[in-house]
């Protein structure tokens, strides 16, 4: 018996979350990529992400996790160990009084689980008046998510807001660190113990709700401008070198609409690349060397990946 199976066993018998072996990852990517995981767990709360955790740890399994899939690029051998997607794990609160009750001007805390939508937060601020978390209006992603790879757009980044982080480190305990134990840095973070996000604490502005939804529609108009829409893909695939757009670099080697197989260069944005329908993660690696090698030999520019790469390359 594998100890995937020992595994499964002990989550379905420990824990409220569904359990799935094999599943292929295809269809929890916003690229619709993605080999099957060993073991795929969905924890619905922060219990079940410590029974999953310590028990992995136990059994010797190793551990990735995985939000909304939005920034992810999992090979077509898919993923070995347990896969925890955090899709499950939800829930939004707010200390103060009430948005009612709010002074312009003050300051207020909201907490949300890991696996909640930005999508769904930011409903929640503009409903409160709550300014501060604009700027990622249009993110698919999860507050998790956010936190780990510190998204950012329109000159914000998430680190900016954040007050807190609770994590359930690998023998199963939740530890809540500070702003000041986190480092956030360009599209990243790191904490000073292993541990999977929980739960985050942001702090926020009350100005209203009129201000608020003025900004995200805003945001959400400039992001329509400049990404496609309707197509598998996964956002910025480089990062953005010092003072320079990966975009405007890629574009300016003649990139756009470079294929391979059914995986394409963007012709609406040059950092992003889209599945046409029926790519394979193997397509879409091969395209990100391609642009990467061009872009190195003829602008003499290194360019860093921004999405995460996972996964193993599938068994010939």
């Amino acid at each position: 018996m594998k100890k995937t199976d020992g595994l499964a066993e002990r989550l379905s018998a420990s824990c409220r979350g569904k359990v799935r072996a094999g599943e292929h990852l295809r269809n929890h990517t916003s690229f619709r990529v993605g080999g099957p995981a060993d073991l795929l767990f969905f924890p619905v709360d922060a219990a079940d992400l410590a029974v999953a955790v310590r028990a992995a740890k136990e059994g010797g399994v190793p551990v990735f996790v995985m939000g909304n899939g939005t920034n992810l690029l999992v090979r077509d051998g898919g993923v070995r160990g347990l896969a925890i997607h955090t899709g499950s794990l939800v829930g939004i609160g707010e200390e103060g009084r009430g948005r009612e009750g709010y002074d312009d001007g003050e300051v207020v805390e909201v907490s949300a689980m890991a696996g909640t939508l930005l999508s769904r937060l930011i409903n929640h601020t503009v409903k409160s008046g709550l300014s501060g978390l604009e700027f990622a209006a249009g993110i698919p992603g999860t507050v998790g998510g956010a936190a780990c790879m510190n998204a950012g757009a329109h000159g914000s980044s998430f680190g900016d807001i954040v007050n807190w982080l609770e994590l359930v480190d690998m023998e199963g305990e939740k530890v809540k660190l500070a702003r000041s134990q986190v480092d956030f840095f360009y599209r990243g973070s790191s904490w000073p113990c292993e541990g999977v996000v929980s739960e985050v604490g942001l702090r926020l502005m009350y100005r209203g709700e009129s201000f608020v939804l003025d900004r995200v529609k805003h945001c959400l108009s400039e992001r329509g401008k400049r990404l496609p829409l309707g197509v598998g893909m996964a956002g910025s695939v480089f990062k953005n070198p010092p003072g320079d757009f990966a975009g405007r670099i890629i574009e300016a080697q003649g990139l756009k609409g470079a294929r391979v197989g059914q995986a394409e260069v963007s012709r609406k944005h040059a950092n992003v690349i889209v599945n046409l329908g029926g790519a394979t993660a193997g397509d879409i690696l091969k395209l990100v060397e391609m642009v990467a090698q061009r872009v190195r030999e003829e602008a003499g520019v290194v360019l860093e990946t921004e999405i995460d790469i996972v996964g193993e390359e599938p068994r010939s």
